[in-house]
């Protein structure tokens, strides 16, 4: 009788794809730490396709186009030599049933052809998973704005999409560090991630996870990926576990409110029951609305160290492209409340003076000392009056006769 699971991985064919001058120096590091899958350089210049070593194939494509040379940090040639190549890539990706694609986001060819061969993958029912790096902010505004675009036709094409940010780096790294050390950080978590994935659909575990678990997490239109493998000694606690897999300063989002995870968890033999089940407890508790897959599967190594696979596909989070249009449209809202509020409160003041009462004159009581003071002051004010008028013509005459 045929082993089942070696009939089911057998079946499955994996690819990694570089695209672009970024997405090739990748690949250069992460293909001879790898094995049992196809390692594709995809690119337009084909200088950078020279020495890739026997594990990866190169893929020149728009020479028509390019001529063999870069795109010049254009992504619209890049987009047109894709295009003027997507048969050719086709060609390729037959019988493949999973693709990692891999790019650089911010230069020509990888931010333009990149959305074009993962729209041909989609076209061809190739599960995919794009994993893109944003770059430094000293790199200038212009290329972020390119990698800002070139994330969202991603988004529309790629199953899956984790969003590495470059510039997280110089937070995890020793200020010593050389800058080619510096990008092997990254370069070391996707051989890490990568390897733990193809583990998961090519080995056996005692809680076997397969393809169609990798595929349930991730083939879905909510597709904002947290990926992430991670080793710990058994000593430590829980809590620091859970905080080491689901916090990576790489990302700029983590594990939290994920719709969908994959949890593997490799230990040796003497490694406790309990460990393994308060580690998913903790890991789980905040995607409690989630679908949950969990392995478990025994190391080959018999050392005292537990490995952590997390796969979170549906995360709510933040980065650079993602765009923010319900934060303004909340921004909007609040402002008109407030000028409406401030309206409001201007009428009801003014209707508020109209309606209140005049204000009644305070009476001060006079002592009668007071009193008759007034009047003697009243009386010679009358006599003065008098003194003042002029006496009458006949009166004068009266006063003359006599």
């Amino acid at each position: 009788m045929k082993d089942k699971n070696k009939e089911s991985f057998k079946k499955v064919k994996i690819k990694v794809i570089g695209i672009g001058g970024g997405g090739v120096t990748v690949l250069k590091s992460v293909a001879p730490k790898l094995d049992r899958i196809d390692f594709l350089a995809v690119n337009t210049d084909s200088r950078s396709l020279e020495k890739l070593g026997t594990k990866i194939k190169p893929f020149i494509f728009g020479e028509n186009i390019t001529f063999g040379l870069g795109t010049g940090m254009n992504p619209e040639i890049g987009e047109k030599a894709a295009a003027d190549s997507k048969e050719k890539f086709a060609k390729i990706l037959k019988n493949t049933d999973f693709c990692i694609f891999i790019s650089c986001l911010g230069g020509g060819t990888g931010s333009g052809a990149a959305p074009i061969f993962l729209e041909t993958a989609k076209n061809m029912k190739v599960l995919t998973l794009t994993i893109v790096t944003m770059p430094f902010k000293f790199e200038g505004s212009q290329k972020r704005k390119i990698a800002n675009e070139a994330i969202k036709k991603i988004q529309k094409q790629t199953d899956a999409l984790a969003v590495i940010s470059n510039e997280k780096i110089l937070k995890i790294i020793d200020p010593k560090t050389s800058f080619y050390k510096a990008l092997n950080v990254v370069n070391n978590l996707l051989i890490d991630n990568i390897s733990s994935l193809i583990n998961l659909v090519y080995n056996t575990g005692l809680i076997n996870l397969d393809f169609a678990d990798v595929k349930a997490i991730l083939k879905k239109q909510d597709n904002l990926t947290y990926f992430q493998t991670k080793e710990f000694l058994i000593s430590k606690p829980v809590e620091e576990m859970t905080a080491g897999i689901t916090n990576n300063p790489l990302y700029d989002y983590n594990a939290d409110e994920a719709k969908r995870i994959l949890l593997n968890i490799e230990m040796s033999e003497k490694t406790p029951m309990q460990k393994a089940y308060f580690l998913s407890k903790e890991i789980t508790k905040q995607n409690l609305q989630a679908k949950i897959i969990f392995g478990l599967g025994l190391k080959a190594k018999k050392d005292n160290k537990i490995k952590i696979t997390l796969l979170a596909a549906g995360c709510s989070g933040k980065f650079e492209g993602k765009e923010e249009k319900k934060n303004k449209k909340t921004k909007k809202s609040v402002q008109k409340k407030q000028y409406k509020k401030g309206k409001k409160s201007k009428k009801r003041a003014f209707f508020n003076k109209e309606r209140e009462e005049p204000k009644k004159r305070k009476t001060i009581r006079k002592s009668p000392l007071e009193v008759k003071k007034e009047e003697e002051k009243e009386k010679k004010k009358i006599l003065l009056f008098d003194d003042e008028l002029e006496i009458p013509t006949f009166l004068r005459r009266l006063k003359i006769k006599k």
